[in-house]
């Protein structure tokens, strides 16, 4: 059976796709990377209202694609995600790392 974990890019994605994506376990990306962060913010206003969860990726190309979590933290709040949101995020990332490594 192939199942996706992650919708990368989700781009100007539906209420309808993110409900479904919601229902699937699938997680919603917010992404760092330059050109694919264009629609943040459409992503986190779907998230908000449809209860969808969130990760955190870098979608790296080049080592200066990297982040740390000082750069996490202020660059999820400046989409306006609150701490304890930017905390839930972050931990929906490592959930989905641990469960790579299992």
């Amino acid at each position: 059976e192939l199942r996706a974990d992650i919708l990368s890019h989700p781009g100007l994605l539906t209420e309808e796709d993110a409900k479904l994506a919601k229902a699937n376990g699938v997680y919603l990306e917010i992404t760092t990377r330059g050109g694919h962060s264009e629609t943040n913010r459409h992503v986190k206003d779907i998230i908000k209202k449809t209860g969808a969860e969130a990760i955190l990726n870098t979608d790296t190309h080049d080592p200066e694609d990297l982040i740390d979590g000082p750069f996490a933290d202020t660059f999820l709040k400046s989409l306006g995600y609150t701490d304890r949101d930017v905390r839930h995020i972050l931990a929906n990332s490592r959930k989905i790392l641990e469960e790579i490594l299992k």
